[in-house]
């Protein structure tokens, strides 16, 4: 963000600790201007006969332009971009940190159910996978379909998550587990991610879902070793401040499908486990 005042960035013109000081440099002379006797009574508002007369700085006028704005700003009734009422802003609605509230238990949840998922299908470290495999041969310069047998040896903890924070702080919710997230060593050398090879549901949401590219690739072997991060499961440590942040984001009425269908179930999971932590 660069500043069109000072041209400094950090902060707009509207927060330029620059022009509010020289707006409070000359706000006792504009005030005294305003008191004077004029010509014609509209001068008295005129920011650019003060400056004339009292010879401020070429910039004194625009800070002073700047100071009158955040006035009128500071007068007007505070409407929520969020809830819809007034009183308050988007910054400091309560409505709006319970729902990331919410979001945050609901992340908890769905780790929690991911990570007994995988140990359930046997996904885990250690895993072997065998079957008919599609892959691009840089030697043969072609596609080779082979039978191949290969290792799990890790997962992509940062994809297994369930809100993520798309442009403008959109929210999207990523309620089954369907992109490539499962790292596998083949026989022939070749490293690979692949979606789950199982499918998994929680009272009929799913969690896992096998993808159409697994069709022919089975578990022949299962574990359930599982090695995510020391912070996967700390509550404290989601970042969801990103999350429904901009002016474009959705609104509390835009999330009542969200949150009642999809967000809820996990909710209540996370309640337990923080409660029991």
């Amino acid at each position: 963000m660069n500043c069109s005042f000072c041209y400094e960035r950090g902060h707009n013109k509207m927060g330029c600790p620059k022009a509010k000081k020289l707006a409070a440099a000359v706000l006792p002379q504009w005030e005294a201007w305003q008191k004077m006797e004029h010509d014609r009574s509209y001068y008295a508002d005129s920011i650019w006969r003060a400056s004339r007369h009292f010879g401020w700085q070429y910039n004194a006028a625009e800070a002073l332009e700047i100071w009158q704005k955040k006035q009128q700003r500071s007068k007007k009734l505070k409407t929520c971009n969020f809830c819809g009422e007034t009183g308050h802003n988007k910054r400091t609605c309560s409505k709006l940190k319970e729902t990331r509230k919410s979001l945050m238990l609901a992340e908890l949840g769905y780790r929690t159910m991911c990570l007994e998922a995988l140990q359930k299908t046997g996904q885990g470290i250690g895993a072997v996978v065998s079957g008919e495999r599609e892959y691009w041969s840089p030697t043969q310069g072609k596609w080779v379909t082979e039978q191949s047998i290969g290792l799990v040896t890790g997962h992509r903890w940062e994809a297994i998550k369930f809100c993520e924070s798309g442009r403008h702080g959109h929210l999207s919710i990523n309620s089954s587990l369907g992109t490539s997230f499962i790292h596998v060593r083949w026989n022939n050398g070749d490293t690979d991610w692949i979606t789950s090879l199982d499918q998994y549901s929680v009272d009929k949401h799913p969690i896992l879902y096998r993808s159409w590219q697994n069709s022919k690739l089975s578990l022949v072997s299962r574990s359930e070793v599982l090695r995510p991060p020391a912070s996967y499961l700390n509550l404290d440590l989601f970042c969801s401040g990103d999350i429904l942040k901009g002016r474009k984001a959705q609104r509390a009425g835009d999330l009542h499908f969200i949150m009642t269908e999809k967000i809820a179930p996990f909710v209540e999971i996370g309640q337990n486990l923080s409660s029991t932590s």
